[in-house]
């Protein structure tokens, strides 16, 4: 297999553009033996004409980073991405977790199913069907702008992400129209119900 060459420190998570993945950090789990890696990316679903126009503006002016996380082991961070944690200083978060920075800007693995050196991507899937964890916390994880949620057919929508090999496919739920109609009037929000007749799967955090 070819060498990988991930470098420590090459990307700054306040600078990635539009369609970059970042391998932001490690993280020590719960029972101190194993790791889950963080990775972060600018996601945006359509330009429209103002993005064309302001591709060169600062962080301020996109939208954050989304995140997301796979469990690894120890060896399989060496033997897939040929990244050595235990040549980097451990840090602690605000939780207290023990984690290691990584900031490696466009992360590659090795995909073992085509024997080949592959870039890893954050790819973002819209759902109506939560987990369990989002169903009993849809109030938090259900899509929403400025209070309002944003509903598919009715139901509310989850916005999650896996990590993918090569190009990210994302998948977006087209949005229903609001609730309500602009008038010369206060306008009050109705608070969604909780969507019905939806399949409860297990989150990868559960």
């Amino acid at each position: 297999m070819e060498k990988l060459i991930n470098k420590l420190n090459s990307g700054d998570p306040s600078e990635v553009k539009d369609g970059e993945t970042i391998l932001l950090r490690a993280t020590v789990d719960g029972t101190g033996e194993n790791l889950f890696l963080t990775f972060g990316s600018i996601v945006v679903k359509k330009r429209g004409v103002a993005g064309n126009f302001n591709r060169t503006r600062k962080r301020d002016y996109i939208p954050g980073l989304r995140r997301a996380n796979i469990p690894v082991t120890y060896g399989e961070l060496v033997e897939n991405m040929n990244i050595d944690i235990y040549d980097i200083e451990s840090q602690i978060d605000d939780k207290g977790r023990e984690y290691y920075e990584l900031n490696i800007l466009h992360p590659y693995g090795y995909d073992q199913d085509d024997n080949a050196i592959k870039k890893m991507c954050v790819e973002v899937i819209e759902t109506t069907a939560p987990s369990k964890e989002e169903a009993e916390n849809w109030k938090h994880k259900a899509k929403k702008l400025n209070g309002e949620y944003f509903k598919h057919r009715g139901k509310l929508i989850f916005s999650n992400t896996e990590i993918v090999w090569d190009k990210p496919n994302h998948e977006f739920l087209k949005h229903d129209l609001p609730e309500y109609l602009i008038m010369n009037e206060p306008i009050t929000l109705k608070e969604p119900d909780l969507m019905e007749d939806t399949e409860l799967n297990g989150s990868f955090l559960d």
